[in-house]
């Protein structure tokens, strides 16, 4: 009775996407941001209004070609994941989720801030502060950052966004698209994604 309450309050609002559901996945979209801006996703989610979503046009699938609806069905399964983690096996969780940082990440991290500090107390203790110098000091920093993101990148490009794709396959040949494409429609019901089972 009291699942059907809630279901029902649910469906009352789902013509707006909640405050609460934003901020459930938010860490989905903060691992989509930049690295530089991560420390500082809390400032950029601080505020977390509720989005209407009364103009919200849900096409219909047969706008998108297969290929799409493979991608969309990665989101989907993703968003799934947020909100309902026991959908999944372990693997698959992993498959869904990004590829914790390496030994490459770790090391590229601390060689590059390592760089960064020793040139910045040469420029201080040699008080060698012009545009030259500051100007190579930006290349530094901005190289650093390419090196931080680019194993990530390529991690998530070469190996993890193929087997996403693949279970995404799987997961379309057992469900079919439009089981999909309904849960992508930010309207659905968040209480019903919470309590799905895979039957797969």
């Amino acid at each position: 009775m009291g699942g059907d309450h809630h279901e029902d309050h649910d469906s009352a609002i789902s013509h707006e996407i909640k405050a609460e559901e934003i901020k459930r996945l938010q860490p989905f979209y903060q691992q989509r941001l930049p690295y530089i801006l991560r420390p500082f996703a809390s400032l950029i989610y601080h505020n977390l209004p509720n989005i209407n979503t009364d103009n919200y046009d849900h096409k219909s699938i047969e706008n998108y070609n297969e290929s799409q609806i493979i991608n969309r069905t990665v989101f989907a399964l993703q968003k799934l994941q947020l909100l309902n983690p026991n959908f999944f096996t372990p693997q698959e969780n992993r498959i869904l989720s990004p590829l914790p940082s390496g030994i490459v990440s770790y090391t590229l991290q601390f060689t590059c801030s390592a760089m960064n500090a020793i040139y910045g107390v040469y420029l201080y203790k040699t008080w060698s502060f012009n545009a030259k110098s500051l100007g190579l000091w930006a290349v530094f920093l901005a190289t650093q950052q390419v090196c931080l993101q680019y194993p990530n990148f390529l991690s998530e490009t070469l190996i993890q966004w193929p087997r996403r794709r693949r279970l995404a396959k799987q997961y379309l040949e057992i469900y079919g698209p439009n089981y999909f494409h309904q849960i992508i429609d930010p309207r659905f019901s968040v209480h019903k994604l919470e309590t799905l089972k895979n039957i797969a």
